[in-house]
């Protein structure tokens, strides 16, 4: 994994809410070994628009992901939020209004409430029942035997997998993002728990914009439009049944990576 090594303008405004759209232009990143993982990649993302990723190299969305979240810099190119620069934004408040939801939650050893605010005091008791409510987990917390107070253990060992991915939801959804990444799993979930998930991650999009770094043929199937990247390049974009129909490519993948049901093949 990369260590952050970007540079802040000084004196750069606050990324405000988005309100027009993200835009990569010519975008190239390399790996460490200089393998190209986006190769002059334009694209532009309404405000609003739920969109989703697909590679043939599993490397590149979390790069694309990683590259809005200003964790580096292109190599060439630019990103821009709202026609600014994300160079000349300030980045704090930029990973305030975009936040990544990464595939494996990272729980900490504290509470429910601990686990959707991740330390940060702000957020009230009513804010983190909110997101709680929207991340479908109040039920669960209901019936734990301290409610939000409830210990989750060492790594979050009180819950599921599906579970901890809709703390993760939650996490996000308190923070109240303009842009929200989601890192999606794999994992095999039982249909309740795929309902829950997919009932989440619909009303976590509700009013923002949504990147699913696709796992699941369900998240293809919701999305406005699909983005194909194969061999750093972006060879394709369109619905998903129009995709499936107009790219062989994209059809080879759904029919490696993904089963009727929606969990991912590895």
């Amino acid at each position: 994994q990369r260590e952050p090594a970007v540079t802040e303008v000084q004196d750069s405004p606050q990324a405000s809410k988005l309100h027009d759209s993200i835009t990569l232009e010519d975008v190239r990143l390399a790996d460490r070994a200089g393998h190209l993982l986006l190769d002059n990649v334009s694209l532009k993302i309404g405000a609003g628009a739920r969109i989703a990723i697909v590679a043939t190299d599993r490397q590149a969305p979390l790069a694309l992901a990683e590259l809005l979240l200003r964790y580096y810099d292109p190599a060439a190119g630019r990103l821009l939020w709202d026609r600014r620069d994300l160079r000349n934004i300030r980045l704090e408040s930029l990973r305030h209004r975009a936040v990544l939801v990464p595939a494996e939650g990272q729980m900490l050893a504290g509470t429910v409430a601990d686990n959707i605010r991740c330390s940060a005091d702000e957020y009230t008791p009513v804010q983190v029942t909110e997101a709680a409510k929207l991340a479908e987990l109040y039920d669960l917390v209901q019936i734990m035997p301290q409610g939000f107070s409830t210990p989750l253990g060492e790594g979050g060992r009180r819950l599921n997998s599906a579970q901890a991915f809709r703390i993760a939801l939650a996490r996000a959804a308190v923070r109240d993002p303009s842009l929200v990444i989601v890192q999606e799993p794999t994992t095999a979930w039982d249909d309740r728990e795929d309902e829950l998930v997919h009932a989440a991650l619909d009303r976590l999009a509700n009013g923002r914009t949504m990147i699913l770094l696709a796992g699941r043929i369900e998240s293809l199937r919701g999305a406005d439009l699909v983005h194909l990247i194969h061999e750093g390049k972006l060879v394709a974009v369109g619905p998903h049944f129009e995709l499936l129909q107009s790219s062989s490519l994209y059809r080879h993948i759904n029919y490696m990576r993904f089963n009727e049901f929606g969990t991912a093949v590895r």
